[in-house]
């Protein structure tokens, strides 16, 4: 099945294809995507200034497994089973703020720490109520963002990082504060989303007017890699001024220049002196994938500053979505289902490329 994933993942650097229309299109392939790659993998789901306070929390399904974040009262986020362990009813919808969480449909209660705290008209259960906590998620907090693992002994997150935290380290970003969430469904595979987002080719073509000027495909340069992530510099050009205040000890390249990067297997990130945005990839289906995506902001941005990143990447994000959706819909004729087309230079699509490698080596 992935033979021809193999291949394409051992060519050399500058000479490598796309990969045939078919792995974004067959359902067996994306099941083993799902078994192999994304169960085991660590995902972001969120900001962590989403959840200021003790007791907020929010909702959402990862891989069909419905999840509460939560801030639990020790202060500590955590991510618990959304599942009541009665009868397996969902506990919690939406997002808001509660010290407790009560199933709809028979009432049982569970503190925000995920221990049962009520059983209503049962004096004394047969039962030991003690084992019936919400099952906690594996939860690690990095760079103001939020993440998960489903697998059952994953990993640590935090160590695996240290080559990106290297690149960060003077964008200060842990500092920036959470402005905004936006949320929608992409009919499209997921892969195609993180190939769109870490290569810079497609940027004056797909957005002339949101970020031909800022960013031109013409300025992109290839960025750091590692067994984690791989990246891409996006260059402003030397006649625009710097896009606001930044760190203090910054250093002058980096207030001319957007490192953006893929934290496998799929948080996308555009950072840069003034602005953190995430794209968080959550697949539904084999063409379908929901994008929850955040946006933080240096803490001496003003509003209007802010509110113009916010704008800026909703638009940004109804173009690739608009082509995407294109996209999905010719991978499966007979002209894309077996075809691999040649990518361009290093600077424009290599990190394609390893992305490529990243599934190999999950996927052999």
């Amino acid at each position: 099945m992935f033979e021809e994933l193999n291949r394409i993942a051992a060519m050399p650097d500058g000479q490598a294809t796309t990969l045939p229309g078919r792995y974004y299109t067959d359902p067996a392939i994306y099941d083993r995507e799902i078994a192999d790659v994304l169960e085991l993998g660590w995902h972001c789901v969120g900001a962590v200034g989403e959840l200021p306070d003790v007791g907020d929390y929010l909702t959402l399904t990862l891989l069909g497994e419905p999840l509460i974040v939560v801030r639990s009262d020790d202060e500590t986020v955590r991510v618990l089973s959304n599942v009541c362990r009665h009868r397996g009813m969902q506990v919690a919808e939406g997002a808001g703020n509660a010290a407790a969480f009560a199933c709809p449909y028979h009432a049982w209660s569970y503190r925000n720490d995920g221990r049962l705290a009520a059983i209503p008209y049962v004096d004394d259960p047969w039962f030991d109520s003690s084992a019936c906590a919400l099952p906690t998620i594996a939860c690690e907090v990095w760079n103001g963002f939020i993440y998960v693992n489903l697998s059952v002994d994953p990993k640590a997150l935090v160590p695996q990082l240290s080559g990106l935290a290297v690149e960060l380290a003077n964008f200060e970003s842990e500092t920036f504060a959470y402005a905004h969430t936006g949320e929608e469904v992409w009919d499209t595979n997921w892969k195609c989303v993180i190939e769109n987002f870490i290569e810079g080719y497609h940027l004056s073509v797909v957005h002339p007017s949101s970020l031909h000027h800022l960013t031109p495909t013409r300025l992109a340069k290839i960025g750091p890699s590692d067994e984690a992530f791989t990246s891409f510099w996006s260059y402003f050009p030397d006649d625009l001024p710097s896009r606001g205040p930044g760190a203090q000890g910054l250093v002058a390249e980096n207030r001319q220049r957007s490192l953006l990067w893929v934290m496998f297997p799929t948080q996308l990130v555009s950072q840069n002196a003034s602005f953190l945005a995430s794209l968080n990839v959550f697949p539904e289906g084999v063409a379908r994938t929901r994008i929850r995506w955040t946006v933080s902001a240096h803490p001496k941005c003003s509003d209007e500053l802010i509110q113009g990143a916010v704008d800026m990447w909703d638009t940004v994000n109804e173009e690739d979505r608009v082509q995407l959706e294109r996209l999905q819909v010719s991978l499966d004729s007979r002209a894309a289902r077996n075809h691999a087309g040649p990518l361009v230079d290093e600077d424009k699509e290599g990190t394609i490329h390893r992305f490529h490698r990243h599934l190999a080596s999950r996927l052999s």
